[in-house]
C-alpha cells in the first residue's frame, strides 16, 4: 500500500500543532495582562510594550507556519477527507488578513476592525477559528486512521492495537469540534452581531452585563480546549507512524485487496492555497505600515467633525434666548411604560424635571444615574422626574431594565410647543410648583447641577410668570464628548 503521503501528514500535524500552541500561549498572555493591570497590578505595565512587539512579529510568523502545516496535512490520502477542512482553514486565513486592507481602502467604520487581541490590533477570534478548523482536519484524519486499522487488523495483530489507539483522538476531537463550535458561535453573536446589526449595540452593551466577564470566561474555556486539543493531538503522529509501518510491511498478507484508495490530494491545491495565505499575511503587514496610518488620520478627522458639529449645536442651543422661560408649561398628556396615565396639570404642587433624551446620545444615557439619584433623594420632597424619549417602547424597556430606572419613563413624540422642536438631546426643563417653566438645561447634567436647577426654580416662583427671558450659558456644564 502506498503511503508516501503519511510522512508529510505527520510533519503537518507537528508544525500545525506547535503553531497553535504557541499562538494560544501568546493569546492568553496578551489577554491576561490587561486583566492584571485593571486589577491594580501596576508591575505588569512595563510588559505591555514587549507583548505588543511579540504579537506584532510572532503572530505573522506563526500564521505562516500554521498555513504550512495545514498545506502538508492536505496531502493526506483523499479518503481521509481532510481537503475541504484544509481549504476552509486557508481561505479563512486569507480573508482574515485581507480584510483590514479592504476596510482601509474603502474607508469603512473602525467598528469593522473591532475585537483586537487585548488592544494589540490583532483579531483574537482568528486563531481560535483556525484551531477549530485544524481540529476538524485532525478529526477526519483520525477517523480515517481508525478505519484503516480495521482493514489492517484482518491480516496483522497490530490492527486491533491501532484501532484502540485511534479511539481516544477520535472521541476527544469530536467533543472539541462540537464544544468549540458552540463557543465560537456565542462569541460571534456577542461580539460581532452588533456590528452587523447596529441597533443591537445598545441592547447588548447595556443589558448584557455578562460582556464585562466574557474575557475571563473565554480564557478559562480556552485553557480547557487547549488541554483537550494537546491531549488528543499528541498520539496522532505516533499512530500514523505505526500505521505507516504496518502498511509498508513486505508481508503481502498485510495488504488486503479491499484497502481504500490512497491517492494523495492534489499538491497543486495545497501549495497554491498556502502561497495565497502567505500573500495575504504579507499584505496585512504592509497595510499596517502604509494604509493604517492614513486610515487612522481619516477616522480622526471624522471624529473631530462629529464632535465639532455636536459642540456647535450645543453652543447654539445654549446661546439662544429661551422664550418659554417664565411661561406656563402645556398640559402634556402622558402614559408611562408601566401603563400609568398622568398629565403635567396633575403634577402641580411639585417641581417637575422633564428630561427629553435618547439612547443613541451618550450624554443622555450618562445623565440617567444623576436623574435617578435626584428621584431617590427628593421624590418625597415634592420633586417629580419624568423621562421622555421618541424611541419605541420595546427599545426603552430593554435599555432601562439594565439601568434599574424607577422614575416614570414615557415613549412619545409630537408634543406641544415648546417641547416640539428639540435640536439636541438631552434637554431638561425644570417646571415649578405652579406649572411655570423656570429652567432649561441642555446637555449632560450632573447631580449637583440638577439640584441647583431645582433650587433656582423654587426661588423663581416669586417672579412674574410672563415676560421672563433666560439664556442657558450660566446653567450648563460643557457636555460629555460622545464616544
Amino acid at each position: 500500500m502506498s503511503t508516501n503521503s503519511l510522512p508529510l501528514c505527520r510533519l503537518g500535524v507537528s508544525i500545525g500543532y506547535w503553531s497553535i500552541i504557541l499562538m494560544a500561549t501568546i493569546l492568553l498572555f496578551a489577554q491576561l495582562l490587561p486583566q492584571f493591570l485593571a486589577a491594580g497590578y501596576q508591575g505588569v505595565f512595563p510588559m505591555l510594550s514587549p507583548t505588543r512587539t511579540l504579537v506584532e512579529w510572532a503572530f505573522p510568523i506563526l500564521q505562516i507556519s500554521l498555513a504550512a502545516g495545514v498545506a502538508l496535512l492536505m496531502t493526506a490520502p483523499r479518503s481521509a477527507k481532510v481537503l475541504p477542512w484544509g481549504i476552509a482553514c486557508l481561505m479563512f486565513t486569507v480573508g482574515a488578513f485581507l480584510w483590514p486592507s479592504i476596510v482601509y481602502m474603502l474607508d469603512l467604520s473602525n467598528t469593522w476592525l473591532a475585537s483586537g487581541l487585548g488592544g494589540f490590533g490583532y483579531p483574537s477570534i482568528v486563531p481560535c477559528i483556525q484551531a477549530w478548523l485544524f481540529s476538524g482536519m485532525l478529526f477526519q484524519l483520525s477517523t480515517w486512521g481508525r478505519k484503516e486499522s480495521t482493514l489492517v487488523r484482518v491480516a496483522s495483530p497490530k490492527g486491533t492495537e491501532l484501532q484502540d489507539g485511534w479511539n481516544k483522538p477520535v472521541s476527544g476531537l469530536r467533543f472539541l469540534l462540537w464544544a468549540g463550535g458552540l463557543f465560537l458561535a456565542v462569541w460571534f453573536a456577542l461580539y460581532y452581531l452588533p456590528i452587523l446589526i447596529p441597533k443591537l449595540s445598545v441592547y447588548y452593551f447595556q443589558y448584557f452585563r455578562l460582556l464585562m466577564m466574557l474575557p475571563q470566561i473565554g480564557m478559562f474555556i480556552l485553557f480547557l480546549f487547549l488541554g483537550v486539543f494537546a491531549g488528543r493531538v499528541s498520539p496522532i503522529n505516533r499512530l500514523l507512524k505505526t500505521l505507516s509501518s504496518s502498511d509498508d510491511s513486505d508481508d503481502a498478507s498485510a495488504e488486503p485487496a479491499a484497502v481504500v484508495n490512497h491517492m494523495r490530494s492534489s499538491g497543486a491545491i495545497a501549495w497554491g492555497m498556502f502561497a495565497l495565505a502567505v500573500f495575504s499575511i504579507g499584505s496585512y503587514l504592509a497595510s499596517q505600515r502604509i494604509l493604517a496610518p492614513k486610515y487612522a488620520s481619516k477616522q480622526l478627522d471624522k471624529s473631530k467633525a462629529v464632535i465639532d458639529d455636536f459642540n456647535r449645536k450645543f453652543q447654539e442651543a445654549n446661546k439662544e434666548t429661551v422664550s418659554s422661560i417664565g411661561t406656563a408649561a402645556p398640559n402634556l398628556q402622558m402614559e408611562s411604560l408601566q401603563g400609568d396615565s398622568f398629565s403635567l396639570e396633575s403634577l402641580k404642587g411639585k417641581v417637575v424635571l422633564l428630561n427629553f433624551w435618547d439612547t443613541k446620545y451618550p450624554a443622555s444615557t450618562i445623565e440617567i444615574p444623576s436623574l435617578q439619584a435626584i428621584f431617590n433623594d427628593q421624590s418625597g420632597d415634592g420633586i417629580a422626574v419624568i423621562g421622555i424619549s421618541a424611541e419605541p417602547k420595546k427599545t426603552l424597556e430593554a435599555f432601562l431594565r439594565s439601568q434599574k430606572v424607577t422614575y416614570p419613563m414615557v415613549s412619545g413624540s409630537n408634543w406641544q410647543p415648546p417641547f416640539h422642536q428639540l435640536t439636541t438631546k438631552p434637554i431638561t426643563y425644570v417646571i415649578d410648583r405652579q406649572g411655570i417653566i423656570r429652567v432649561r438645561l441642555v446637555g449632560f447634567q450632573g447631580y449637583a447641577k440638577l439640584k441647583s436647577a431645582i433650587e433656582n426654580a423654587l426661588l423663581a416662583e416669586s417672579k412674574p410668570a410672563e415676560g421672563e427671558k433666560q439664556t442657558n450659558e450660566d446653567l450648563n456644564d460643557p457636555p460629555a464628548v460622545p464616544k
